[in-house]
């Protein structure tokens, strides 16, 4: 649900209990969340690849490189196939990840609905008045040098999110099923499984235009 000081050790523990059955791939679900402290992120993607996790843009091209923080080997996932979801609400540290991934790793992809846009790092500076002013000093980068900032990413499958018979998926998280069911619906994970499972793509969808 977000990038918290407890993420690396429950992502790690996943990791652990799941790589011995050598998994067809892995559906890592970042839908609506909305970031939280970048070490965890570089941990988490020190999971999935070993490498530079993005980019911090300082003033204007001067560029610092910040790299991924690798785990046990018993956590290294860096050859699973791999699915990214992200939509809207996807945010900050989770566009880093999301990023990163879509860069830097083989045999991944992003699906879902185009991220938030938030690559800023923001200093808070408090006022006489008691106010604040919240003065950006960096950007964040993708390890291709790409801007998230007011841009967000877009998936390279995008598939808008709907709760319908066909999407039948199994309930993960805190979802419930409807009553007399046994299972939930949501087609973004329904066309994750389906393109690990059986390699089908999900129906192109043309990306939503532009705004200012």
């Amino acid at each position: 649900s977000e990038f918290k000081t407890t993420t690396t050790t429950e992502f790690d523990a996943a990791l652990r209990e799941m790589l011995p059955h050598n998994p067809k791939g892995i559906i890592l679900d970042l839908r609506n969340n909305p970031g939280g402290f970048l070490l965890n992120a570089q941990e988490v993607l020190g999971r999935l690849y070993d490498g530079i996790a993005l980019y911090e843009d300082k003033n204007a091209g001067d560029l610092a490189a910040l790299p991924t923080i690798s785990g046990t080997s018993d956590t290294r996932a860096f050859t699973t196939p791999l699915i990214v979801l992200v939509n809207g609400g996807s945010a900050s540290a989770s566009e880093i990840v999301a990023g990163a991934l879509r860069d830097t790793r083989a045999a991944t992809y992003l699906m879902g609905e185009k991220t938030f846009g938030k690559g800023s790092v923001q200093n808070i500076h408090g006022l006489s008045d008691g106010g604040s002013a919240r003065i950006t000093v960096a950007h964040w980068l993708t390890p291709n040098k790409s801007e998230i900032h007011k841009l967000g990413i877009t998936p390279q499958y995008l598939v808008p999110y709907a709760e319908d018979t066909a999407s039948a998926v199994p309930c993960v998280a805190d979802r419930q099923p409807p009553p007399g069911q046994a299972t939930c619906a949501d087609s973004q994970l329904a066309g994750a499984i389906k393109l690990l499972t059986t390699g089908q793509a999900p129906p192109a969808v043309a990306a939503p235009a532009a705004t200012n």
